[in-house]
């Protein structure tokens, strides 16, 4: 990466972070309600993880059980 494009995305970064603290109050967000959004955000994300976590739980039970049903086969098919 270019120095020019560095200097450019510090330069826009330093501008936004501000900009984005600034929104909310200007639309009339107290600090709870943004402190608020920010728990829904973290709630959510923790939502997600936990769904996340399950669903790959359930896929590795799958897995577990169809290789249980595969050497069960195996061992019905050996005389």
């Amino acid at each position: 990466m270019s120095r020019a494009r560095i200097s450019r995305l510090l330069t826009s970064s330093l501008i936004a972070a501000p900009l984005m603290a600034m929104v909310p109050v200007a639309f009339g967000a107290t600090a709870q309600d943004i402190e608020h959004l920010r728990n829904l955000s973290v709630d959510q994300f923790r939502r997600e993880a936990k769904q996340r976590a399950e669903e790959q739980a359930r896929q590795e039970a799958r897995e577990k059980q169809l290789q249980e049903e595969e050497v069960r086969a195996l061992l019905v098919e050996k005389p």
